[in-house]
């Protein structure tokens, strides 16, 4: 099979194809971005010329430089997740590994984590993507601007997703959790097309943070591309290395989580067997209905083990719920990320502004001639939001 085959290759091998592969979405990336640079420009009037040229000159700032290259690693990372298939094998075993341990909030805290750090990352871009000569669509945002918006829903929607499953120890055939561990299948029209979305979910996701960065730079004028050689080194070198000695990235992740588990209860710590009658006596009725998922996650364990490991009456009541303090870390991450979401909606499609504008220059960020009414109004409703959070 497939994931046999990767897994018995070769660690050396492994780290050349990662390499290679990233050596072609580094130089890919930056061919895109000049060409585009090169498109726009040759159609550009003098006088503006004459202005980006005059923008050039200033530089982007510390601040603007450090958003810029975070995002730029993200986008790599989702590259590599998406079509590195070593690194998928190395994440999936690994995800495994911790659901045979009955970690699913180490799994929960490592998920929400990444996502609240590309969430804040988004966040921070967007009062830097405005510009006159790029709005897109209707109250004068860009693209990328709107491409943010729909992706900080989408994350936020996903933490709280894998959240839910954290409390249940299990995960329903469209949850978060087994949508990010299981593998892809294509034995049924309906199997390949739960996979087809995934992968595009995926592609789309890596798309967004392409296009964050490609707007960072057309904006201001095409100024990192030594850092941005320097981060690639830097993030290839990682990667290798993590498929040279089979460690993933999530390790200092999970190991911060369950250093914050530490001090619970032993019964948390109970490591499920595959083979062990995980089922309480309470619990024994319900599991006698097999589901077709756990019928077919039986036959042939080695292609299905998430969906067996995910099973709803896996996990005995007594260890599901909440876990002290590792579950109020991704309570107050899930939160973070549903603030920086409902703030988004709340100025772009309520004000018709965009967060954080002040970043960008000390200029009001509210209209002067804006109906105090209105003010109060949207004033009073994200209040009413974020309190209900």
């Amino acid at each position: 099979m497939a994931s046999s085959a990767r897994s018995r290759a070769d660690p050396v091998l492994r780290a050349v194809n990662t390499f290679m592969y990233g050596l072609v979405v580094h130089f890919g990336c930056v061919w895109i971005i000049q060409a585009t640079q090169d498109r726009e420009m040759s159609g550009v009037p003098p006088s503006f010329s004459e202005n980006d040229n005059q923008a050039a000159q200033t530089s982007p700032g510390y601040f603007l430089t450090t958003i810029f290259l975070h995002e730029y690693w993200v986008f790599l990372q989702h590259a590599n997740v998406f079509g590195n298939p070593h690194l998928q094998h190395l994440d999936r075993q690994y995800g495994i590994a911790l659901l045979q341990s009955n970690k699913h909030w180490s799994i929960a805290g490592t998920l929400a984590g990444y996502w609240m750090r590309e969430t804040i990352g988004m966040f921070l871009c967007l009062p830097f993507l405005s510009s006159p000569c790029r709005q897109g669509l209707s109250f004068g945002f860009s693209e990328s601007q709107y491409m943010i918006l729909y992706s900080l829903v989408y994350h936020t929607i996903k933490s709280r997703g894998v959240r839910s499953d954290a409390l249940n120890r299990s995960s329903s055939k469209f949850g978060i959790m087994r949508l990010v561990i299981d593998n892809f299948h294509s034995h049924s029209s309906a199997e390949f097309s739960i996979s087809a979305l995934r992968l595009f979910l995926q592609g789309f996701d890596a798309f967004i943070h392409f296009y964050i960065v490609r707007d960072l730079m057309l904006l201001h004028n095409g100024v990192w591309f030594i850092s941005m050689h320097f981060l690639w080194g830097v993030w290839v070198l990682h990667a290798c290395m993590n498929q040279l000695f089979r460690c993933s990235t999530a390790t200092i992740m999970v190991n911060a989580w369950q250093s914050i588990a530490a001090k619970e209860k032993c019964v948390h710590d109970v490591v499920m067997h595959e083979d062990e009658d995980c089922t309480s006596e309470t619990d024994s009725t319900q599991s006698s209905e097999r589901t077709p998922d756990a019928i077919e996650a039986n036959a042939n364990d080695s292609d299905f083990i998430v969906r067996h490991l995910l099973q709803k009456n896996r996990v005995p009541t007594k260890l599901r719920g909440r876990q002290g303090k590792a579950s109020e870390v991704v309570d107050k991450a899930v939160r973070l990320e549903t603030a920086m979401t409902v703030l988004a909606l709340f100025f772009m499609l309520g004000l018709g502004e965009t967060p954080l504008k002040g970043l960008v220059n000390t200029v009001e960020c509210l209209n002067a001639d804006r109906d105090v009414v209105d003010v109060l109004l949207f004033s009073w409703l994200l209040s009413s939001l974020l309190h209900g959070l």
